[in-house]
């Protein structure tokens, strides 16, 4: 085999495409520096699979690629191509025959390298097993650079040996052989894993089967439980039934207890009322003995008033009264000195009468003295007489403000009497009779008070009760249909699940249900691992059809590996969804542990445009209800469904009682009913 020719394209300086023949085994290329010759060594090993950038004194593989110039863009890849002559048939295997063999690497900036054989895509491996043993390779001795021959000079023995081995051409084998001892090891590898799997297999085969068994006593058990939960059912609402009558007779007594409170209440009410008004008449005169006090006060104010001016009065006429006496002592002493005037004078007259004979002569004279002793007489007689008068003056004057001053005596103790009456007379009686009176009215309607208390305590009392015995009433009447509509969904269930026996007994292959006994998943089917609403048994029957037979699995992942079972043809997984919930939130939606109970829109539940939410959660129950029915939603009537298609959103129905299904823009009516119901 001989090397023929060197095609190059966009390699390093080679952007053009350049073909150099080799016309004899001999052939120097010569040129000035920067020609190109390192360049073609770089070529040959490149296209015979050098991968270090190092080798071909670049920084990276894209390095060959012409990167451009001043005037020339940068190219795009890269290509090397060489041509052998093996016209002599030197190459043995496959490439013996053809007489010129073609090896071309192509490299572009964004994919990796690609490698060709004869025009034929290969692997870089298979252009490296192609120059095995002939010299030829990417660092092989047949190309020698410069330095190449002091390095093979000073080589270590074990380069010298794989150099030695090459030229002798035994490298090809010792490659084969260490390919041969992988192959052996990763063998020896895949038996020691495959009798680890045999041995879990065996493991997992005897688990499988203690789980068949126990599976098999679960499905007895569970037939048990169910006969004893509908035994237990019953004798609930049996027992229920009595309370039932008994909370109704004793509803009798309280409402009967509670309308006899009621009268009692109305003429506790009535008597409280009569006492208000008797109150209220009291408190009226009450009011008007206050204001008769009131304005007997004011009496005895102005009395006291007047008595006090009285009082005045008199201290002041008592003053008047000792001026007055000591006015009247003053006239008393005049009258007397006139008396002892007057005395005088009559000793004096009688003194000239005893001396009138003697005297005589002295009789003019006499007389003249006589006259104007009588001029002095009648003086003092008319003074004695005035003195008289002004000495009575006075003691009529004390006489009148004595009288004066016991009227206003007598006054102020009719006053003082009649302040005392007020005081304590009619006034207070009448305060204390209205008091007495008022005090009675208080007690007695707080008496009232305390009855109607009681009575309305007796009544909240009664009330509670009643409503007590309303709500256990309630409860039991829920409680028994509920039993009620739990014992026929069981009784469904139970002719549903004998009847999937009998049919997947009859339907299903030999060569499936061999298939489930080897894999373990010959026990309970989807259908009898849910529960379906006893009046949409029908409807589910024609929906589900072959979903009923579908195999419920923990994750249809561990099953990836059984897809090429010719055995497994027909058959249908479903995966129990762990943690399920409603496409489209609804309030109205609950999740239990069985599944998901859903009240709206079959019942009416919700206003018009509300959403709903699949089917599973409102009439199928159990873990595979999503599963199975997912996009469903039921509704009452078929007119109903008509005018709320537009409600629906992608892969969403609704369903009727009869079996009809309206999607948004289609309407799927019901199959003839066949003989023999799964559900």
């Amino acid at each position: 085999m001989r090397l023929a020719s060197l095609r190059l394209a966009g390699f390093k300086s080679f952007v053009e495409p350049t073909e150099i023949l080799f016309p004899s085994e001999l052939v120097g290329i010569v040129g000035p520096n920067g020609c190109g010759k390192s360049n073609t060594l770089d070529a040959m090993r490149w296209v015979m699979g050098e991968s270090s950038a190092k080798h071909l004194r670049g920084q990276s593989l894209d390095d060959v690629i012409f990167a451009g110039s001043g005037q020339r863009k940068a190219v795009a890849q890269a290509s090397v191509e060489l041509v052998f002559d093996n016209s002599a048939g030197q190459l043995k295997g496959p490439w013996a025959r053809p007489g010129e063999i073609s090896v071309r690497r192509v490299l572009s900036r964004d994919g990796p390298s690609k490698y060709f054989l004869n025009g034929t895509r290969c692997r870089r491996k298979d252009i490296a097993d192609l120059f095995l043993g002939t010299g030829l390779g990417s660092r092989s001795y047949a190309i020698i650079e410069q330095g190449q021959i002091a390095r093979l000079i000073e080589a270590r023995p074990e380069d010298m040996r794989a150099t030695l081995e090459e030229a002798a051409g035994i490298s090809r084998y010792k490659e084969k052989r260490r390919e041969t001892e992988g192959s052996i090891l990763h063998t020896r590898e895949n038996l020691a894993r495959i009798n680890d799997m045999g041995a879990e297999l065996a493991r997992q085969l005897d688990r499988i089967e203690r789980q068949a068994r126990a599976a098999e006593r679960f499905r007895l058990l569970q037939g048990e439980e169910q006969r004893l939960e509908l035994a237990v059912h019953a004798l609930q609402w049996r027992r229920l039934h009595a309370e039932q009558g008994a909370e109704q007779a004793r509803l009798a007594i309280e409402e009967a207890g509670l309308h006899q409170a009621q009268a009692e209440q109305r003429q506790a009410a009535t008597r409280l009322d009569a006492a208000r008004a008797d109150e209220a008449a009291r408190q009226e005169d009450l009011h008007q003995a206050q204001a008769a006090a009131h304005a007997q006060g004011a009496e005895v104010a102005r009395l006291e008033q007047a008595l006090r001016h009285a009082r005045e009065l008199l201290a002041r006429l008592a003053q008047e009264r000792l001026v007055l006496e000591h006015e009247g002592e003053a006239h008393a002493r005049q009258t007397g000195e006139a008396g002892e005037q007057l005395a005088g004078l009559t000793l004096e007259l009688g003194m000239a009468e005893d001396a009138i004979a003697p005297l005589d002569r002295h009789l003019d004279g006499a007389r003249s003295a006589l006259t104007e002793a009588e001029r002095k007489a009648a003086e003092a007689r008319a003074a004695l007489e005035h003195a008289q008068t002004q000495a009575q003056e006075p003691a009529q004057q004390v006489h009148v403000e004595r009288t004066r001053l016991e009227h206003a005596e007598r006054q102020i103790q009719g006053l003082r009497e009649r302040q005392q009456r007020l005081r304590i007379g009619p006034v207070e009686d009448d305060i204390r009779r209205l008091d007495a009176e008022l005090a009675e009215a208080r007690a007695a309607r707080e008496g009232l008070a305390r009855s109607a208390a009681s009575l309305d305590a007796d009544h909240e009392t009664r009330e509670q009760a009643i409503q007590s015995a309303r709500a256990t009433l309630a409860h039991g009447e829920a409680e028994a249909d509920a039993l009620r509509r739990e014992e026929a969904g069981v009784a469904a269930e139970l002719r549903a699940l004998h009847a999937l026996e009998q049919a997947h007994a009859s339907d299903e292959p030999a060569a499936l249900r061999d298939w489930l006994k080897r894999h373990g998943l010959d026990g309970a089917r989807a259908g009898e691992r849910v529960r379906v609403t006893p009046e949409w048994a029908e409807t589910l029957d024609t929906v589900l059809k072959d979903a009923l037979d579908a195999v419920p699995v923990q994750s249809l992942d561990e099953w990836r590996g059984t897809a090429s079972d010719e055995g497994a043809r027909g058959l249908w997984l479903v995966e129990a969804e762990r943690d399920a919930r409603p496409s489209i939130p609804s309030p109205a939606l609950s999740m239990n542990g069985e599944g998901a109970s859903f009240s709206s829109p079959m019942h009416g539940g919700g206003r018009e445009g509300e959403r709903g939410t699949a089917l599973g959660p409102a009439i199928l129950h159990g873990e595979l209800a999503e599963a199975l029915l997912h996009g469903l939603r039921p509704i009452d009537r078929l007119d109903q469904a008509l005018a709320r298609r537009h409600e629906l959103g992608p892969g969403e129905a609704w369903l009727t009682p009869d079996g009809d299904r309206i999607a948004r823009h289609g309407w799927r009516r019901p199959p003839a009913p066949q003989a023999g119901g799964g559900m």
